[in-house]
This record gives C-alpha cells, structure tokens and sequence, in this order.
C-alpha cells in the first residue's frame, strides 16, 4: 500500500481535480476527452492492479459488501459493452461505457488508498473546506455576476438575461444545486456533532446558505431533498436529546427562511400544477420525457437502448423534434432505466 502521506496528497489531488479538472489541459482522441484526473487515475489504477496481481490479492475489502458492489460495476460494463451491439449512436455509447470505467476506476482508487481512518478524516476535511468555498462563491455569483468560464451563463448568456442563478465550477444552476444538496449532510450532523457554539452557528449558517442558492437556482426537487434530510433528524432520537438547542435554532433558521420564501414556493406549487394542467411548460415536458423513456424501454423488451443513447432515441422518435425541443431526459433515475434496461436498473 501507499504511504500515508503520499496516499493523502492523492486523494486530495483527485478530489481537487473532480471538480477543478477544467483548469488544466484537455486532449481530444475521437469521442473520448483525455484530461489531468483520467491520466491520474488511470495511471494509479494500472500500478495498484499490478500490485494487486503481484501479491495475488485481488480481493479489495474483508467487506463482502464492498467486494459485491465492484463486481456490479464490473457486470455493469460487460453489459454496456454487449449493448454497443445494438445502440443505435456507437459513439455515444463508447463515450457512456468509457465514463463507467472511470467511475469505476475512482471507487476502486479510493477503495485501495484510503485504508485507515487518518486518511479518511483529511479527505472529510478537505471536501468539507472545498464545500464551504463553493458555497461563498455562490453567493457571489447571485450578488455580483461573477462567474467561471465552465458555466452556462458565459457560455450561453442569452438564456439568463435579467435571470440570476449560480452555478460554481459545473455548466449550469442544477447541477450545482444537486451537488449542494450531496455536501449539506456535513454541515446538518456538524452542527449536532461539532464542539462549541460558534462552530454550530457557523455550519446553521452554510447549510441556510445551501437552502439560500438552490431556492435563488429554482431547483424544486433539490429544495425537497433538503427539506426531507432536515425531516430525516426527527427520526434520530441522539440527536434530540444530546443537541436539543442546535435542532431549535436549525429549525429556526430553516423555518425564517422558508417563510421569507414563502411566496416562492406557493408560485412554484401552483406552477406546476398550471403547467400539467395545460400539458405546457418545464413540467409538463419532464413529464412527457418521463413517458418517452418508459416507452423506450418497452421497445427494447427491457434491455435498454444503450449507453448515452436516450436523447438518440428521442431524437428517431419525436422525427427530429423532441419534446418542445427537448432530447435530454432531464431524471436521471428514468435515464439510467431506458439506457441500462430493468437488468442494470434493479440491481442499483
């Protein structure tokens, strides 16, 4: 195995570089996109497998859980691979299947190099200050309109005239949000589990910050999720009774902030039910979409039109057209499903 310190400097690279990856050089070969954190990964990925082989140790973890999970993804691949047979965009799908290799290359990395609790920790630590950087710069962005050159906003900036929207270092507001909502778990248990009232206040104050970017983002089902993990800690019975203070001025916190909005989420309630009710707007366009992609399944006698190939399959079916112009499945449950098919689908 890697020496600690080597092996904490290459988690914190690799977590740098998943979200910083643009920053560097990027090398196009045909469909695939060479960048920093694929050559990374892939060169750790090849000296730990060599490892591995020469100690004729294959197994990752003692955890029969773990060893499952990767023999899954492994599965996974195989089955995008003999998919390629049948998808009607090769390319697209070549493209889907090198992405899984690669996220199955970064578990397997992980998995290897973080094999004590030192490590683990330092990593937290550094995701968590990652988080909070993040989280100021969207800030900044809604109040000043500074934004990096990833972002959908430079990029195509007669979409958000007079609109204001982060987006940090991802191409638009959703993605962002969804990431927001994937870290805010850090700053709910900081606040119960962290000594000291200032080091409370301060995570009550990012994780109101985090509500803040995504309601400003109009990201309604990441403004649910957030809502259903305050909802999750009522069922945790520790951390009412050890943290009962913090619960309050969390709630509080979270309670202020949902009545300023108010107004915002009643228009966005009624939105949505103007729109299914018209069978017009974003709404009802994820909903057609959701109907397209049951339909694709069912075409494919349940085995999935291919990796990458739902907005290919849109694109035959709609003769060009898509769903008011959209190709994009815009869920990426119902993505998974139609690309993968039930056998890939059930087994997540």
């Amino acid at each position: 195995m890697m020496r600690r310190s080597y092996a904490i400097m290459v988690m914190i690279a690799i977590a740098f570089l998943s979200l910083f990856d643009f920053l560097f050089v990027r090398i196009q070969m045909g469909p695939l996109t060479i960048t920093a954190l694929r050559v990374i990964l892939l060169g750790l990925f090849l000296t730990l497998l060599v490892k591995q082989i020469r100690a004729k140790k294959m197994l990752i973890s003692n955890s029969t859980y773990i060893n499952c999970v990767l023999l899954f993804f492994i599965i996974w691949i195989l089955y995008g691979v003999l998919q390629l047979t049948w998808a009607t965009d090769k390319i697209s799908a070549v493209k889907q299947v090198y992405y899984l290799c690669l996220f199955f290359t970064l578990v397997y990395v992980m998995l290897v190099t973080i094999d004590s609790m030192d490590i683990f920790v330092r990593l937290n630590q550094f995701i968590y200050g990652i988080g909070v950087w993040l989280i100021i710069f969207g800030i900044i962005e809604l109040n000043f309109g500074i934004h990096f050159p990833t972002s959908r906003i430079v990029i195509e900036p007669e979409i958000y005239h007079n609109v204001k929207r982060a987006t940090a270092v991802f191409y638009n507001e959703n993605d962002f949000s969804f990431y927001l909502v994937l870290i805010s778990p850090m700053f709910l248990l900081n606040t119960f589990y962290k000594k000291g009232l200032c080091s409370k206040l301060l995570n009550i104050l990012f994780f109101v910050m985090i509500c803040y970017i995504v309601m400003a983002n109009d990201s309604k089902f990441c403004m649910i999720a957030l809502v259903v993990q305050i909802g999750a800690l009522l069922f945790r019975r520790d951390i009412i009774k050890k943290a009962k203070y913090p619960f309050i001025l969390l709630g509080g916190g979270c309670t202020l902030l949902i009545t300023f909005q108010w107004s915002y989420l009643q228009s966005a309630y009624e939105l949505i039910k103007y729109q299914l009710s018209i069978g017009s707007g974003s709404t009802a366009i994820r909903k057609e979409l959701l109907f397209k992609g049951l339909e694709l399944l069912k075409n494919s006698y349940f085995l999935g039109v291919g990796p990458g190939n739902f907005e290919e399959n849109i694109h035959k079916i709609t003769s060009g057209r898509g769903i008011d112009g959209i190709f994009n499945a815009h869920n990426w449950w119902m993505e998974l499903l139609a690309n993968y098919g039930l056998i890939v689908f059930c087994h997540m």
